[in-house]
């Protein structure tokens, strides 16, 4: 018996590859575009004041929800007033709270996302 010599193997599986392909992916440092950066600055600008309305609601809230318990649980109407009505005052904040920051946080990176998106435009 001869042996061919002049044969070609060849294994492929894609199940391998792509799983190979993402670990790879995990490693490889890659650049970030100016649109990656326009999104990650307009991301913050626009979830930081979110999160602070957030908070002070969420704590209006608590202040609102310890004054009514007063209230109900324990007969303290005039108390319990005073604290809900704080605790209105306070979520009414939140609002405000979150124009404020939105404009200071838009006045903060307003020149680095004009000169990217004209960079992006002239594209």
């Amino acid at each position: 018996m001869q042996e061919n010599k002049e044969s070609f193997n060849y294994n492929y599986s894609s199940i391998n590859k792509e799983e190979v392909e993402k670990i790879r992916n995990k490693y490889i440092k890659t650049q970030e575009s100016d649109l990656d950066e326009l999104r990650k600055i307009d991301a913050k600008v626009s979830n930081t004041s979110t999160y602070i309305s957030i908070f002070i609601g969420i704590i209006g809230v608590l202040v609102f929800g310890t004054g009514l318990s007063l209230v109900l649980s324990f007969n303290k109407f005039i108390l319990g007033i005073i604290v809900s009505f704080f605790g209105l005052i306070i979520m009414g904040t939140g609002y405000l709270a979150n124009k404020l920051v939105l404009n200071k946080m838009k006045q903060k990176y307003a020149p680095r996302i004009l000169e990217l998106s004209e960079k992006l435009l002239k594209e």
